[in-house]
């Protein structure tokens, strides 16, 4: 099901402000070199950039960089929810599961944005996405996973995960999670269980990138 449409028209106005920030500078992801502004606007909620990495898919003998992709929060609500983890070595936060139970279900605002370093079938990126979500949701919310699979084979049309196409997946408060594709706002989907997977995947026990959580890990560390 939707969330209420003040909630959508909020993501499509705030999403113009991504591009206003380009005044708080950018950084580059190191493995692509595929750049994030330091500073958002998602949902009508200012966000900082607190994190970078690169999704890597292995092709034989080979790892092939198919997304970089960024993490944002906002500042005070990290300073907030990761107070006690204030002194910590970042490198031991990433194996920490009470810092990885605080990244993945605090309720705290938190945007996850992917850019294609390559181009990749809308079938195939559909079919990522949803198998590393599934497993995570535990067998909730199945209409919801379908909603996330059939907006994003909208969003993305006939031309699929283009190089240099830009998904950003955001969550107020985690009971829905809106998807915004190349800035244009394609709903939002009411599930916590969805929301939860989402961050799951990038920040939880078993990360896809864990370059990102090591980032992410270090930016709390610098934020507190």
């Amino acid at each position: 099901s939707l969330a209420p449409m003040r909630l959508l028209l909020a993501m499509f106005g705030a999403m113009c402000a991504f591009a206003s920030a380009a005044a708080e500078g950018a950084t580059k992801e190191p493995s692509t070199g595929i750049s994030f502004p330091n500073l958002a606007i998602f949902g009508g909620l200012q966000q900082k950039l607190l994190g970078l990495g690169c999704r890597v898919k292995k092709i034989g003998p080979i790892g092939v960089n198919v997304y970089a992709l960024a993490v944002y929060m906002p500042e005070e609500a990290v300073r907030t929810s990761f107070a006690s983890f204030k002194g910590r070595n970042p490198s031991d936060l990433t194996k920490d599961p009470a810092f990885t139970d605080a990244l993945v279900n605090g309720q705290f605002a938190r945007t996850i944005v992917l850019r294609m370093a390559r181009s990749v079938g809308k079938d195939t990126m559909i079919g990522a996405l949803a198998e590393s979500v599934e497993p995570r949701m535990g067998g909730r919310d199945a209409e919801a996973l379908k909603t996330f699979q059939d907006t994003l084979s909208t969003a993305m049309g006939t031309k699929g995960a283009a190089k240099g196409m830009e998904f950003a997946f955001a969550s107020a408060d985690m009971q829905s999670l809106s998807v915004v594709v190349d800035g244009h706002d394609h709903g939002s989907i009411a599930s916590n269980a969805l929301c939860k997977a989402m961050s799951d995947v990038y920040m939880g026990s078993a990360p896809v990138s864990p370059g990102a959580k090591a980032s992410v890990a270090d930016g709390v560390c610098s934020w507190l």
